[in-house]
Parts: structure tokens; C-alpha cells; sequence
């Protein structure tokens, strides 16, 4: 019996080796194994005295050769076979242990290079892996250290691996190395749409680049798939990496078996980066409402405190304010029946003073950049709630890091939901959209006057200033060219600013979704509607303050004016949402007739 062992983990490898040895086992071995198991005194043979080559190009070549893939593939059961590795003068090998280049440990260094990565994928190991699986009725091929314990027992007690075994560790690597592969290319692919940093080069040049495709200015923000590029960002074939770090109890519900993967190299301000520092192990549910927190939330950079209450996935309480007590005091204040029990996100530290106001309520998870010390005595008082302290909770979310959504023999990929304004998508006022789909808006390059400076421009809201002109004649305004003013009343700034809120908060409720926001926090959100005027009536009815002098936002378009007849009626002051639909201009006159600012932002925001 032959075995060649060459391992970059050496778990193990010596007992497994001298398990082998002990049975008789030829062992093959080549580099740092080698040296190993020579140093602890067992024969060992070098690949090169089987394959009478040497190894060579800094080991890259050393095991492809067909004295190690024909004793390896070689069907023991056809005679014509065995006939040919005779004539060549091959012998069979029998078990294959193989552990690949450590390409994941490689990449997960903070200043990898790209180089380093490359040099690092392996090519003979998954070449000998592969051959020894698909070979597998005569070959015990190991690629975890966990299953030699396993081999050498069925060894001991036979003088042979059993079929359902072999089969079993052939499964295994074919999952093993598929992964492998999966996350080079990952990898790979990120290093390209992320215009991440090359050996000797400043920036990884992007596929719009690469294209020979104009650039946008280094202050420009990029919305991938859009027009004419949908889809071209990723291949026909995608190859996804995950690992598993946790199975749960349960998953939605407690008849469904869950696990919690994560990427193998995620990004800083990533969910799963989340450090737990009180409170007993998260569920599936807290886990995806977590998260529906942390991407509200990343709205909200970090110069101004900004607290999200999120239950069940949706927004119940969002605010700004001068210190991050008040915030979450306003968060609260919007809804203190639904974020009971609910999840907590603030872009700032919890001092105590915000912690003695969070213990009055039950709340499941705080996330927060980190915690005080007299924050933390205060609210680890309570032993089921959990602490996630998040330093890079601020941060963006990469360029490359793409949505995903599961349907039935499938997925659904699209870009993550970035920006929140497109003033070149917003339509005329005096030129309403001539369908109801986005696909079908007649919106084009869309010019309008601010003073006597005209613009098509497209760029991305960080925060809307107010300083805008406008075209008396026609009523129409631009601010900072990203919001169009429909209406013949244009909003103040505090109703901007009010605008702006809104429409991040809305943006992450589930559609149809409506929100009303009042200095600085929202009074009311209406999520999950199947008919807009629906959500807006949920917010009327259940909103708990004053909802005089309030802004109205909207993910998508009204169809009809009654939204806007319903929203002034409660006291709303001036409306934001994207524009686009057939009965715009009814919207329009409605909001002229009662007085109300109506704003287009050109950009939808969906979310099913």
C-alpha cells in the first residue's frame, strides 16, 4: 500500500503518518511535509525519487506528473489499466492526503497584495485531490485532518477502507475544492469591481475602465447595473464563498434548521464583524433584523448622533440629534409600543445616561461603535439582551458587495441600494412620465433651470443643503441638482432636512412604504402595504405626535392623488418621493390646490 501526504495544515499529519507507516504504508511526501515527518524519524520518500523529475519553478511543479496521476487513476478493475502502468513502470497509490495552499489565511492578511494572493492558489494539490475522488473505489483521498482517525481505524480493523467511507471523503473534497475555487474567483472578482489596490500599482483599474468607458470624476459616486451595464458587473457563472460559523437553534420558525454563514474575508462595518459582548446567542430572526438596523442606520455617517429602532425587519423609530441620548429618545418616542423588544442601532458610543433610558424597556439587541464602562455595568443588568459592540459601524458599504435573494431553483443578484437622489431621473413637472414603470418613464436627459444656470447632472445625496434657485415661472427648483420642486411652493430647510431623513428611513421599510418625519425624527412609518393610500392611513392613525408642520416621504410614485389629499389633511407640510408615474401632474395639483411642497427625488426605492 502507497500513500503520498503533502500538507500545507499539519494537524495531526505526523500520528496519522506513523498510524500509515506502522501497517506497512509506503509514504510519499514532498517540501515542509517532507521534512516533517523525516524529522520524526519516518521513512519517507520524495516525490522526485517517483517521478525521477525534480521539483522545480520554486515548487510549483512537482506532483503533476503522470508517475503520481497514473498511479492515482488508474481503475484497478480494468485490466488494460493495469497492463499500462506496468509497461510504464507505474505503481498504484492507494490513499491521497491532501490540504491546500492556504489561499483564505493568505487573503485575510490586512495588506495582502495581489501577488501574494496569486501565488498562492494551489494547482497540483486540487489536480491530485480531484483525481484521487474521482477515483475513489481505489483511492482513500483525505482532505480533512479530522477524517485520519477514521481512515487508520477502518485500516487497522479490515486492512482496508470501506466504500461507503471512500465515498463519503470523495463528497468531501469535491465540496472542498469547488469552495476553494469559488473563493479565488470571489475574490478575484472583487478585486475588480472594488478597484482594490494591485502590486506596484495605485488602482486596480475598473471593468468600465478596462471597457475603454469614460470615467466619473473622484468624487462622483458610481450606481452599478444601472442602464445600459445591467448585469455586466458579474458572469454568466457566479461563484459564491461562505463559511459556516454558527448552526442556530432554529430559523424563522422553530420547525426550520438554520446556520449563520458568513463571507470568507467580510468587510469592516460587515454584521458579522459584530463583537457579543453580553447576552445569550442570536437567533435567525435577531440576526436578519440586525441587519435590517445596521443598513438603515449606515445612512447616518457619524457626524450627527442618529439612532434605528427596527422590528421585524422594518424601521419603527429613527432620529438625529445633538448627543445620541436624544436620538434614541426620538427613535423611541416615534413608536415606544413596537420597539419593545426590538433591536437598537446608534452610529455612537452608548454613554449612561442612554443606557439607564434603554433599561426602562425590554430590548432585544443594542449595536452600537462600543459601549462605556458604566453603559455596560448599567445594561448588562439584564441578561437577555445583547450587546454588539461594532467599531466600523459607520462604514460604507463596499462598491462590490451585491444583494442577494433566494427564489425556488434559483437566485436573484442585483446591486446593493445605494444614494438616495437622481435628479436627472426626476421627471418635468409640465412633463409628466408617460407610463407607470420605471422602464417606461420619459425622463431621458432631463434639463431644468436653477437661475440661469441649466444641468444634467447625476449625482448622489449626502445631505440636502437647501441652496437651490428657482424658475418663478414655472415653479420649478433644483437643490444642489438633485431634487426637483414640482410644486409652485418650494420647501424650507428645516422641511429639507426633514426630507432627506425621511426618505433614508423609507427607503429601508418595506414596500408600499410611507414615512413621516418631524424635526429630525419620524413621527410615523406605514411598511408592507399592498396599496400606498393604505400605509399612509397607518401612519395617520397610529401616529402618536403632532403631525402639523411634518414632511411626507414615499418609496415609489403616487398613482393617485389621494396620498397627497390624505398626507396635508394630517397636517404634512411638504412631500418627497420619486416622481414617474402616469397621474403625476394629479399629484401635482393637489398638492398646488392645499398648498404643500412637493419634491421629485428620480430615484425608487422598493424594497420586497
Amino acid at each position: 500500500m502507497r500513500a503520498i501526504i503533502s500538507v500545507s495544515d499539519k494537524t495531526g499529519i505526523v500520528d496519522f503518518a506513523r498510524e500509515l507507516a506502522k501497517m506497512g504504508t509506503e509514504i510519499i511526501s514532498t517540501g515542509g511535509t517532507k521534512r516533517k515527518l523525516a524529522e520524526a524519524g519516518l521513512a519517507v520518500k520524495g516525490v522526485e525519487e517517483i517521478t525521477g523529475f525534480p521539483e522545480c519553478l520554486d515548487g510549483r511543479v512537482k506532483t503533476l506528473h503522470p508517475a503520481v496521476h497514473g498511479g492515482i487513476l488508474a481503475r484497478r478493475d480494468i485490466p488494460s489499466h493495469m497492463q499500462k502502468l506496468k509497461e510504464l513502470d507505474i505503481n498504484t497509490i492507494d490513499i491521497v492526503a491532501i490540504n491546500l495552499y492556504p489561499f483564505k489565511e493568505t487573503i485575510m492578511k490586512p495588506e495582502v497584495t495581489l501577488e501574494d494572493a496569486i501565488e498562492n492558489i494551489d494547482i497540483g494539490g486540487p489536480a491530485m485531490l480531484r483525481a484521487s475522488a474521482k477515483n475513489h473505489k481505489d483511492v482513500a483521498v483525505i482532505c480533512d485532518p479530522e477524517d485520519y482517525k477514521k481512515v487508520t481505524e477502518e485500516l487497522a480493523k479490515s486492512g482496508e477502507v470501506s466504500l461507503e467511507t471512500k465515498y463519503r471523503l470523495a463528497l468531501k473534497v469535491f465540496q472542498h475544492t469547488a469552495a476553494y475555487d469559488a473563493m479565488i474567483a470571489d475574490y478575484l472578482r472583487k478585486q475588480l469591481s472594488g478597484g482594490k489596490a494591485l502590486s506596484g500599482e495605485k488602482q486596480m483599474p475598473s471593468e468600465k475602465a478596462l471597457s475603454g468607458e469614460k470615467q466619473l470624476s473622484s468624487d462622483a459616486k458610481v450606481v452599478e447595473f444601472q442602464g445600459d451595464e445591467k448585469g455586466a458587473e458579474l458572469p454568466d457563472n457566479l461563484t459564491l464563498t461562505f463559511e459556516k460559523i454558527q448552526t442556530l437553534r432554529y430559523g424563522e420558525n422553530p420547525h426550520q434548521e438554520a446556520f449563520y454563514y458568513r463571507e470568507i474575508k467580510p468587510a469592516e462595518g460587515s454584521l458579522v464583524k459584530a463583537q457579543k459582548l453580553h447576552g445569550k446567542e442570536l437567533s435567525f430572526n435577531n440576526i436578519n433584523d440586525t441587519n435590517g438596523a445596521l443598513e438603515c442606520l449606515k445612512e447616518f455617517p457619524g457626524e450627527v448622533p442618529a439612532a434605528v429602532a427596527v422590528k421585524h425587519a422594518n424601521p419603527c423609530g429613527v432620529a438625529t440629534g445633538k448627543t445620541i441620548f436624544e436620538a434614541y429618545k426620538k427613535a423611541h418616542d416615534c413608536d415606544p409600543v413596537s420597539v419593545f423588544g426590538g433591536i437598537v442601532a446608534l452610529n455612537k458610543p452608548v454613554d449612561k445616561e442612554t443606557a439607564l433610558e434603554m433599561n426602562k424597556i425590554f430590548l432585544e439587541i443594542i449595536i452600537a461603535p462600543d459601549f462605556d464602562e458604566k453603559a455596560l455595568e448599567i445594561l448588562k443588568q439584564k441578561s437577555n439582551v445583547r450587546l454588539l459592540k461594532l467599531p466600523g459601524i459607520c462604514e460604507a458599504v463596499p462598491a462590490e458587495e451585491i444583494d442577494i435573494k433566494k427564489v425556488s431553483g434559483g437566485i436573484l443578484v442585483q446591486s446593493k441600494d445605494r444614494g438616495l437622489f437622481d435628479v436627472k431621473n426626476a421627471p418635468r413637472p409640465d412633463q409628466p412620465a408617460s407610463g407607470g414603470k420605471p422602464e417606461a418613464q420619459s425622463m431621458g436627459e432631463t434639463e431644468v433651470q436653477t437661475g440661469s444656470k441649466s444641468t444634467n447632472q447625476a449625482t448622489q445625496s449626502q445631505g440636502a443643503s437647501g441652496s437651490g434657485s428657482c424658475n418663478s415661472s414655472t415653479g420649478k427648483l433644483v437643490y444642489d441638482d438633485r431634487l426637483m420642486v414640482a410644486t409652485k411652493k418650494t420647501p424650507s430647510e428645516s422641511e429639507l432636512r426633514d426630507m432627506e431623513i425621511a426618505m433614508k428611513v423609507v427607503k429601508h421599510t418595506k414596500s408600499n412604504g410611507i414615512v413621516f418625519v418631524k424635526d429630525g425624527k419620524t413621527i410615523a412609518i406605514g411598511p408592507g402595504q399592498t396599496n400606498r393610500i393604505w400605509a399612509v392611513e397607518n401612519c395617520i392613525k397610529r401616529c402618536l405626535s403632532d403631525m402639523k408642520g411634518s414632511v411626507m416621504a414615499s418609496d415609489a410614485f403616487f398613482p393617485f392623488s389621494d396620498c397627497v389629499e390624505a398626507a396635508a389633511e394630517a397636517g404634512a407640510t411638504a412631500i418627497i418621493q420619486p416622481g414617474g408615474s402616469i397621474r403625476d401632474k394629479e399629484s401635482i395639483e393637489k398638492a398646488d390646490e392645499l398648498g404643500i411642497a412637493m419634491v421629485f427625488s428620480g430615484m425608487r426605492h422598493f424594497k420586497h
